[in-house]
């Protein structure tokens, strides 16, 4: 749970508990016991759960968040259909419990519970004596309703896409070294809990190339022909400007010597376009790959640091 999401997700939650507040305080004083003590418990649960979000602001919550806006969501319908509240004040409760679903719950999720929400509501405009301020509030809110998918989408989308350029290496599209290390670590992790191998190959090269542009264009083709033969689960990083390190989960050291030699072979077999457009026989960077099998002997802070020296890599004939 990111920072950001965490202060959202106090607020979804503030706003709920104030709410809860108001409507408990109505009821209680129109005589309406039962349903003040539902809200009641919903004023409690979401004053809790603020609680526990500022002390453990990592922990998920989703199911409760669930079970919370459940509780909020069903009285208030009870009270529209019981016409304890007029539909345009109706209209102003549905806009803040949309936009709290939006923020505590999954997209998905949240725009299921929209839509039927809105169902519930179109219903008893039919079913019931329809008015036309009853009219015109159901359209503005399937209107606010659409456009709330529609925003929060494009939120996720862009925060998806930010997420990725935070871990990626901009030149290349491969994951930057402190992800590597993120994932390297839960590979020893694995290996530890579970006894799950993993290997890696590093891969040194030494270029001579006459403009920056064609480096450029080395990094690129290179990079996307290597992705093309390893495994989703397998993580290539550039590690520093003349080194890429490919972290190979689930993989002892012969499998990872194999696919080694076959990136090797790919690689001197490739005719990358900085040749072509050169219009001469150039020389290809030269390729060093060395591989390294995790054995358990070492700590995760001492395994990393043998990766910055080379320490224990075994060279490939």
């Amino acid at each position: 749970m990111t920072l950001e999401y965490h202060h959202l997700s106090k607020s979804a939650l503030a706003g709920i508990l104030f709410m809860a507040v108001f409507q408990l305080a109505s009821l209680a004083f129109s005589g309406s016991l039962l349903m003040s003590g539902i809200f009641l418990f919903s004023a409690i649960f979401s004053a809790y759960l603020l609680i526990n979000e500022q002390i453990i602001p990592n922990q998920d919550h989703h199911s409760h968040y669930f079970i919370l806006l459940i509780c909020t969501w069903l009285p208030l319908f009870v009270l529209l259909f019981t016409r304890d509240l007029t539909s345009t004040s109706f209209g102003v409760w549905f806009c803040v419990l949309i936009s709290c679903s939006f923020v505590l719950l999954s997209p998905p999720k949240a725009m299921r519970m929209n839509i039927l929400a809105l169902l519930i509501f179109w219903l008893y405009v039919l079913f019931t004596r329809t008015s036309l301020n009853q009219i015109e509030t159901g359209l503005a809110l399937s209107l606010i309703s659409v456009l709330m998918g529609i925003i929060n989408q494009q939120v996720n989308n862009l925060h998806a896409k930010l997420d990725i350029a935070q871990k990626s290496d901009i030149l290349t599209g491969c994951v930057l070294p402190e992800q590597f290390k993120y994932e390297l670590d839960k590979a020893h992790q694995l290996y530890h809990r579970y006894g799950t191998p993993f290997s890696l190959i590093s891969i040194e090269y030494a270029t001579s190339f006459a403009s920056e542009i064609d480096l450029q264009t080395w990094l690129k083709e290179f990079t996307q022909l290597y992705q093309s033969r390893l495994r989703k689960t397998d993580t290539l990083c550039r590690f520093n400007s003349h080194k890429f390190m490919i972290l190979l989960p689930s993989t002892n050291k012969d499998n990872a010597s194999r696919l080694s030699k076959d990136l090797e072979t790919c690689a001197a077999a490739y005719q990358f376009s900085f040749i072509t457009q050169a219009h001469e026989c150039e020389e290809k960077p030269g390729l060093s790959f060395s591989i390294l099998n995790y054995s358990g002997d070492e700590t995760s802070i001492k395994w990393l640091r043998s990766l910055q020296s080379n320490q224990h890599f075994v060279k490939v004939k």
